[in-house]
């Protein structure tokens, strides 16, 4: 008897402790998302999970409003709003993505009042708006005074001024479209170490951009549109990204290109002007752009085989694209793809059209891809004769156009050294022994082994033997 009531105490005691724990989660689900900023329990700070809210100005959603969601939004949550005209001034002083579903249909207006947005907090995002109607100058789109913050994708438009930074450093403002501007496109004051690229700056009352008391600010890729482009005042900057790469693009400059090459001394055009673009005395674009700047999609690149052997018999290299969100692999010209800028998708005969294509999921990551095929025989030529590698990595680049728009992917694959039939670097006693099991096989045989087949002539026969012992022991 006492052991079973000992037992049944103890059962007793655990099914309490387990209603209790039930009880108390059941407890704080029930509670508001925004319950706390933080509580404090026994010293540590806890903070409630990252949260996605709704904006929406006319229908259901969390909220109507783009400041009630960041007023109730805890740091390090994701504010979505949708389509729609937010009349309101948005102030940003917590630690938010703040994303609209479409710049051209996501709209903040500040009805020629005040500043539109103003920024405080760090590592903020703002994306996919257009921010328009400040008051007249010194109001501004957006008023930056924030660190490490990210504002990509806007339009901002007829504002006093585009967008005012003051004391903020690595930041990042890229593939904004700011125009119209009553005064100024963008200012920069007394900061340091921000990023500032793939902008249109069109059409502003004054400057394109304005640059006082602030260094290491890297600035290129930017199409500046503009009556007066830039004033620099006791700043010294970057305004380029270096040889091949290139600066911004500055409509009021006009210069020739018939040289190529980081010091523009190799004859050819590369798109490049020849002379610098000189700012002042410590700011110059060293490779300002002919034709104003189209940024590059960044394509994913699946390569086969991803190991080559140099004599291979093999008629194709198969090349799979990937494009990011927003892009469909189905609008990509298939005439403007190149491979190392040089080969084309390989082409039938007779009708001279490409090698059929096939869109898919090959790598099953649900994105779809685009198969398309080149000649194995001119690359592997090319890798040798011009690229120099007989074995080895090699780097190589998928380029084309999709929607008007250049893409660009790289992939690497491995070229085989003669005899290296495990593909792992070395000749070795494996080698011999596949090498061997392979002998006196023909292309058809069940025992054929391509990467055995050292001459590409079909046959495994004495004079593959002679190669394979030549580079025996050989290793990459």
């Amino acid at each position: 008897m006492p052991n079973n009531l000992g037992v049944c105490r103890r059962l007793r005691g655990l099914v309490l402790t387990l209603l209790l724990a039930i009880a108390i989660i059941a407890c704080s689900t029930a509670l508001p998302t925004n319950w706390f900023r933080s509580a404090e329990v026994t010293g540590t700070i806890f903070s409630p999970p990252a949260h996605t809210w709704i904006v929406d100005d006319d229908g259901p959603a969390h909220f109507h409003t783009i400041q009630e969601a960041i007023n109730a939004a805890n740091p390090e949550d994701t504010i979505y709003v949708k389509a729609g005209t937010y009349s309101e001034h948005v102030v940003v002083n917590k630690t938010v993505t703040l994303v609209g579903e479409e710049p051209i249909i996501t709209i903040i207006d500040g009805g020629r009042t005040r500043n539109v947005i103003t920024l405080t907090a760090n590592n903020v995002t703002i994306k996919g708006f257009t921010i328009q109607n400040s008051g007249y100058s010194p109001y501004c789109g957006i008023y930056v005074y924030s660190n490490y913050s990210e504002i990509i994708d806007n339009r901002i438009t007829n504002n006093g001024g585009g967008i005012y930074m003051s004391s903020s450093i690595s930041n990042k403002i890229s593939d904004n479209n700011i125009m119209n501007s009553e005064t100024w496109g963008m200012q920069i004051v007394d900061s340091h170490s921000n990023t500032i690229i793939n902008n249109i700056i069109n059409n502003s009352g004054l400057q394109a951009i304005v640059i006082s008391y602030s260094y290491g600010n890297t600035i290129y890729h930017n199409n500046f549109i503009n009556r007066i482009q830039v004033l620099s005042w006791l700043s010294t900057n970057v305004w380029d990204d270096g040889y091949p790469s290139g600066g911004n693009y500055w409509s009021d400059y006009s210069d020739v290109d018939l040289f190529s090459g980081p010091e523009q001394d190799v004859p050819g055009s590369d798109g490049i002007w020849d002379h610098p673009y000189t700012i002042d005395a410590n700011n110059t674009d060293r490779y300002p752009l002919v034709e104003p700047w189209t940024p590059t999609i960044k394509a994913t690149i699946d390569i086969h085989p991803n190991a080559l052997n140099l004599r291979s018999m093999g008629e194709w290299i198969t090349c799979y694209i990937e494009l990011p969100e927003g892009y469909n692999v189905s609008d990509i010209d298939i005439y403007s793809i190149r491979l190392n800028d040089t080969f084309p998708v390989s082409l039938l005969p007779k009708p001279p059209v490409p090698v059929p294509t096939e869109i898919g999921d090959y790598d099953n990551d649900t994105i779809p891809d685009l198969m398309v095929k080149f000649n194995m025989t001119e690359l592997t030529s090319h890798i040798y004769h011009v690229l120099g590698i007989k074995h080895g990595n090699v780097t190589l680049t998928i380029t084309g156009i999709v929607n008007e728009t250049p893409f660009e992917g790289k992939d690497t694959i491995k070229v085989l050294l003669p005899g290296d039939i495990d593909c792992d670097g070395d000749v070795d006693p494996v080698d011999y022994i596949l090498f061997i099991g392979s002998y006196g096989c023909s292309i058809g045989d069940q025992g054929y082994d391509p990467n055995a087949d050292l001459e590409s002539d079909g046959h495994i026969d004495k004079e593959d033997f002679m190669i394979f012992i030549g580079n025996y022991g050989t290793k990459l």
